[in-house]
């Protein structure tokens, strides 16, 4: 029997022209860059975008912590202005200033990506004698104390994520014993960061 061999490799060079304009899903790789062709080919349909036409929808872009602007063609502006704003060759906001580009985009990527969830608001008072452990039992569960009014009792304002509101309102309630009468209120969009 004979010993089963692996195949030679090969390897395939080749670059394809650039296109003159740029492909919605590829901002910054830029047209004319050595190796653009070969991205173009290689990741052609990765991407896909919930404009018309499977392109960006018209306005700011914000991919990995980069600003980019999608006109009206799903393409994205390159070496234009939108107001105020310029985006250089490969599509991304400038100010103009490399240095000053490099420390913005480090602070924006330590500070991460916020999405805005909905929240509840709700009320409840209890006796001085159990606030300070109602108001941590809140804050471990996630909750936020927004407010706290001193009067012949203590009255919490708090908000909870949407999701977890009904099963906030149980645990007070247990945690007292029935005697809270937990009020929930309207709903709030509070900014949370993206797990990466």
């Amino acid at each position: 029997m004979r010993p089963l061999r692996a195949p030679r490799p090969r390897y395939f060079f080749f670059s394809l022209p650039a296109a003159d304009t740029e492909t919605a899903f590829y901002p910054d790789v830029i047209p004319g860059e050595w190796g653009s062709g070969d991205i173009y080919t290689a990741a052609d349909g990765a991407a896909v975008w919930d404009g018309p036409d499977g392109r960006p929808a018209e306005g700011p872009v914000l991919i990995d912590s980069q600003l980019y602007y999608a006109g009206a063609d799903g393409y994205f502006l390159k070496n234009a202005y939108s107001g105020s704003l310029f985006f250089d060759s490969a599509g991304r906001y400038t100010s103009g200033n490399a240095e000053l580009d490099g420390y913005v985009l480090a602070a924006l990527r330590e500070a991460g990506t916020a999405v805005m969830r909905p929240w509840r608001r709700g009320s409840f008072a209890c006796s001085y004698a159990r606030y300070e452990r109602l108001r941590r039992l809140l804050e471990e569960r996630g909750a936020r104390v927004e407010e706290t009014l001193f009067g012949a009792e203590v009255e919490i304002v708090f908000s909870a994520p949407e999701t977890q509101s009904e099963s906030v309102v149980t645990l007070l309630r247990d945690a007292t014993a029935g005697e809270a009468e937990v009020r929930l209120g309207e709903s709030v969009f509070r900014p949370e960061r993206e797990k990466e």
